[in-house]
């Protein structure tokens, strides 16, 4: 009984070890059995993984700045392309200008006894700097003097000529009237006298001097106030890039100087407008 028991018990268990094979799940021949990662693998949905790299693409699409090449390439542009200059003498300032006036009036004396003529050349230089489109320049004239010849000569004795003239106080009033244009008006406060001083030596063995001084005389100012155009009507040319100039003549005329001689004057003068530009810096040498 014991045996036949034994001999049911062990056909039970028998049957029970081929039902659990037959149960179990069939593995490839030489395949290793599959790990827990890989069942987790294997039950995780097909679709989960496209649709998590969708999100993760979308979020990078939000956090990636845009590329910096074409923000660079646009400032490099902005730079290359620099901003016009505007003139001098715009942007609401007056143009800064220097003015300048000279004249040279020419005096031939000749005498009536055939003496030999003397002449004189009158060198007269105005003229300051303007700040505004409208000025006025004070100063004194500077006049240097020229002179060819003897006041006076005969064998017994040369004369020669000395001039001293004293300051000559001026104004000229600017006054810009269009774009490319200015009045001019010049005066004189006081008359030009001029002081005339004989040098005379005497030609024997004494050598001796002497010297003799007569009225002033006004020969620059009588001839300044026949220039045409007039000093003191005066329309000259301007430019704020260019140095300008105006011209001025005094036609010759003779004055009779009554029982000496005759004196023939003549004259010629330019008024120059110059714009005063702010220098640039000096340019440095590269070293190689």
């Amino acid at each position: 009984m014991r045996l036949f028991q034994l001999c049911i018990l062990s056909f039970a268990l028998t049957l029970l070890s081929y039902g659990n094979l037959s149960f179990a799940q069939e593995q490839p021949y030489g395949t290793a059995p599959a790990t827990e990662e890989a069942k987790e693998a294997t039950e995780t949905p097909a679709s989960a993984a496209p649709a998590e790299e969708a999100a993760e693409a979308t979020e990078n699409e939000k956090i990636t700045p845009p590329p910096e090449e074409e923000e660079i390439f646009e400032e490099e542009v902005l730079q290359e392309v620099p901003e016009a200059e505007a003139p001098e003498g715009e942007k609401g300032k007056p143009l800064p200008r220097k003015l300048t006036i000279d004249a040279v009036i020419v005096v031939k004396y000749s005498f009536g006894d055939g003496v030999e003529p003397y002449s004189i050349k009158y060198h007269i230089n105005m003229g300051g700097s303007l700040k505004a489109d409208v000025g006025m320049i004070k100063g004194n004239a500077k006049v240097a003097t020229d002179i060819s010849g003897f006041l006076a000569k005969s064998s017994a004795f040369e004369c020669l000529l000395k001039i001293s003239i004293a300051d000559v106080p001026y104004e000229i009033m600017f006054k810009k009237t269009s774009e490319d244009e200015a009045d001019i008006n010049v005066s004189f406060k006081d008359q030009i006298l001029e002081d005339w001083e004989s040098l005379c030596t005497f030609l024997d063995a004494s050598g001796a001097k002497f010297n003799t001084r007569g009225a002033p005389e006004r020969w620059i100012g009588t001839a300044l106030e026949k220039a045409n155009p007039s000093l003191s009507k005066l329309s000259a040319p301007i430019d704020p890039k260019k140095t300008t100039t105006q011209k001025f003549t005094i036609s010759q005329y003779t004055i009779q100087d009554e029982g000496l001689g005759s004196a023939e004057i003549s004259g010629t003068g330019v008024v120059t407008i110059e714009p005063e530009r702010k220098q640039g810096p000096e340019k440095k040498e590269e070293a190689f």
